[in-house]
């Protein structure tokens, strides 16, 4: 396995930022398993202290992260006929997992009941937006989760994510959002809170990242996003 220095890994990190930083959690560096060489600090510490010390997040946000207003309602309707037939342990593959995770949620008490799963974020094809895995709702705070899920055989770091959950929250256009979910019932109220979330397995490799109380940058960048992480 390849080791690199600090400088090497904050040299790829700015060539990465110089295409704008719309899909930084997307790139294989913000993945990296790993310590500096002469350092031995991880390299996710590395980067988040670095976006944290140049102005590349602050005030709740990633810059330049444009929002993308989806034409067509960000509710598909067929999803209804899925949450209706799912079987507990309906696990086949990811998204029924999600699927069957929070029909049956054991978090519900943290993050509300699952109203939609696997939301667009594209207007058009040539989109580059993901999906955000699940949508929630907590009916007695008036809360609106968007939810980021992480298998239990993730690899992915935790600083991978929070960059990918925030980019999702300011990609997609929350007044919509909310318009589109009120007038199919989903939830009570136009002005709920939007929060974030982010699940993972315990004992996963993200979660073991976010209970290490050595990861400071990591934190603070739970902190800065106001991210809400729960573990399965």
């Amino acid at each position: 396995m390849i080791i690199y220095n600090k400088d090497e890994i904050l040299n790829e990190l700015k060539k990465s930022l110089d295409n704008g930083a719309s899909l930084l959690y997307a790139q294989d560096l913000v993945n990296k398993y790993g310590t500096a060489k002469e350092t031995n600090t991880p390299y996710t510490e590395i980067i988040a202290e670095y976006l944290i010390n140049n102005s590349i997040i602050g005030n709740d946000r990633i810059i330049d992260i444009p929002q993308v207003t989806r034409e067509k309602s960000y509710f598909t309707e067929s999803h209804n006929k899925l949450f209706e037939n799912i079987t507990e342990g309906s696990n086949r593959d990811e998204e029924n997992y999600v699927k069957s995770l929070f029909f049956y949620n054991p978090l519900k008490s943290e993050i509300g009941t699952a109203i939609d799963y696997q939301i667009p974020l594209k207007s058009c094809q040539t989109d580059k937006s993901g999906k955000i895995d699940l949508l929630t709702y907590k009916e007695d705070t008036n809360e609106l989760f968007l939810v980021e899920v992480k298998f239990k055989n993730s690899s992915e770091t935790a600083l991978r994510c929070c960059l990918e959950i925030q980019t999702y929250f300011q990609t997609v256009d929350k007044e919509k959002l909310v318009n589109d979910y009120f007038a199919e019932g989903k939830i009570k109220t136009q002005n709920p809170t939007l929060r974030k979330a982010v699940v993972v397995f315990k004992n996963s490799n993200p979660a073991c990242e976010f209970e290490d109380e050595t990861r400071i940058n990591l934190k603070k960048l739970v902190e800065e996003f106001n991210i809400k992480v729960c573990f399965v």
